[in-house]
């Protein structure tokens, strides 16, 4: 699993590239989304108790680290791999990784399950390698959907902002099964050292949580960063940044988060509410940001053992 880092300020974890007062508050998500984040054990684990899940109704509760749903699932992940990120476009994909370095085609592992509660019991419909390839010296640091499939990938040493993480997109589910992108390249967000990318997810903002490689009182644990547009993600340009109230027990770690959309009743209750559905990126989305006033760098490295895509020419060749 990645070990990453993250400079502390006065004011919480945060590097910035310019100076500001951080005093943002983030986007409220709708109250009708859910998020879920998955735990694993950093040591091997008999499956159901190996991997949990904690779910939380909206963002505030992300926030205050009140889950509404908390308790191990059924999923078993063999002893030399590790879950590296999760994403619903109606299902959900679960990305696991090699821990350490493989070719192409035996590394990064999907399985597919067409509910939470497959989730929880661990029933998968699909299940087979992918042709993603990690290079030795980053890791998958989270995935998400927004229209797209976002892969992170985080180096696995401390590296400076420009060259630390990096942000590769496919469009759509057999585009990720064939390691497929179309778009690659190094965001500006910086992670120090202390901290890892825990996990990223769409929820009409891009959310990324940090969690601290050693274990820390809750409170100064696991940290949000918010940034309101793709653009804004590559830029490293966060509009919230501060620790939110989870706790993670000794010996776990945050591999995965991400949100899912269900339409509320309507107001009258005359009738239920939707299915789950993807959260798709507006369009104004894949439009260049201009006048950003807010540059963050979060900075961070590793020690798991991870990779960077090896067929992306502006990373590490393997």
């Amino acid at each position: 699993m990645s070990v990453h880092r993250f400079l502390a300020l006065s004011t919480g974890p945060l590097s910035l590239a310019l100076t500001v007062t951080l005093a943002g508050i983030a986007p409220a998500a709708a109250s009708s989304v859910t998020y879920h984040a998955l735990l694993e054990s950093v040591a091997d684990a008999p499956t159901g108790s190996e991997v949990y899940r904690l779910s939380y109704p909206d963002v505030d509760a992300v926030q205050a680290g009140a889950f509404t749903f908390a308790g191990f699932t059924q999923i078993g992940i063999s002893a030399d791999f590790s879950i590296a990120g999760m994403a619903y476009d109606g299902a959900f994909q679960v990305l696991l990784e090699s821990d350490a370095d493989a070719p192409t085609g035996n590394e990064v592992y999907l399985l597919s399950y067409p509910t939470i509660d497959a989730v929880q019991a661990g029933a998968f419909t699909f299940a087979g390698f992918t042709q993603i390839g990690i290079s030795a010296g980053f890791s998958i640091a989270g995935l998400t959907y927004d229209g797209a499939f976002r892969i992170l990938l985080e180096s696995d040493t401390d590296a400076p902002t420009g060259s630390e993480v990096y942000l590769l997109s496919y469009s759509d589910r057999a585009a990720l099964i064939a390691g497929t992108f179309f778009e690659a390249g190094f965001t500006q967000i910086g992670i120090s050292d202390g901290f890892s990318i825990a996990g990223f997810t769409y929820d009409g903002a891009y959310q990324v949580l940090l969690e601290s490689d050693t274990d820390a009182p809750t409170g100064s644990e696991v940290y949000r960063l918010s940034y309101p547009t793709i653009d804004a993600l590559k830029a490293g340009a966060f509009t919230f940044a501060g620790f939110t109230q989870i706790g993670i027990s000794e010996g776990f770690s945050i591999r995965a988060f991400e949100a899912v959309a269900t339409a509320a009743p309507p107001p009258d209750g005359s009738g239920p509410g939707t299915s789950p559905a993807p959260i798709p990126l507006p369009a104004a989305g894949w439009l260049l940001l201009a006048g950003l006033g807010l540059l963050g760098a979060v900075r961070r490295g590793g020690g798991d053992v991870g990779q960077g895509l090896a067929c992306a020419s502006a990373l590490p060749p393997r």
